[in-house]
C-alpha cells in the first residue's frame, strides 16, 4: 500500500513536470492559427521558447507596471506596445474595460491589418492574464485576418474565458 502511494506520488510528480509547470509556462497559451499566438503576459524564462516557436512580433497589451516584455526584446522579438486600461484598474464590474482611447484602437487595427498582409511573421498577443484585451484583439484578428462573421468571433471570445 504504501509502496503504491509512493508510485502514484512519483508519477503525479513526473507528469507534473512534464506537462511545463515550470517558470517557463506561458499561462493561457494558445495557437489561434499559423501565424498567431495568444496568451498572458509570458514569464521571463519563456521569451526563448516563443522565440523557438517561430514568434517574431508581439502585441503587448497590459502596461509596464504589470509585466516588461525585456525578455522579448533579448530574443529578437519585435514588441509592439499598445497598452489597453482593463477594468480592474478602473474598478468597473460589468464591462471589462473603460471606452479605449482612438487613436489606442487605430493602432490596434493597423497591427491586426499588418498580420493579414504579413503572413511571413508569427505574432503573439497578450495583456496579464489573457483573457479580456487579448480576447478583444483575437476577436479583431478572426473578423480582420480570418474573415470570420462577428458572431462566431464573439462567441470564441465567450469561450476562451472573456
Amino acid at each position: 500500500m504504501k509502496i503504491s502511494f509512493l508510485l502514484v506520488a512519483a508519477i503525479a510528480a513526473a507528469a507534473t513536470s512534464c506537462t511545463g509547470r515550470s517558470e517557463k509556462e506561458v499561462p493561457n497559451f494558445l495557437r489561434i492559427d499559423a501565424g498567431v499566438m495568444r496568451s498572458g503576459h509570458p514569464p521571463m524564462l519563456s521569451w526563448p521558447h516563443l522565440a523557438d516557436l517561430g514568434v517574431t512580433d508581439v502585441i503587448k497589451l497590459d502596461f509596464d507596471d504589470e509585466g516588461l516584455d525585456t525578455g522579448a526584446l533579448a530574443s529578437n522579438i519585435r514588441v509592439h506596445y499598445v497598452p489597453l486600461q482593463p477594468a480592474a484598474f478602473l474598478g468597473i464590474e460589468l464591462d471589462p474595460f473603460s471606452e479605449p482611447d482612438r487613436s489606442t484602437l487605430q493602432e490596434i487595427h493597423r497591427l491586426v491589418t499588418t498580420i493579414r498582409d504579413l503572413p511571413t511573421r508569427t505574432w503573439l498577443v497578450h495583456c496579464s492574464n489573457g483573457r479580456d484585451r487579448t480576447g478583444l484583439v483575437a476577436g479583431m484578428i478572426r473578423v480582420i485576418v480570418d474573415g470570420w462573421d462577428k458572431r462566431r468571433a464573439w462567441q470564441e471570445m465567450l469561450d476562451r474565458g472573456y
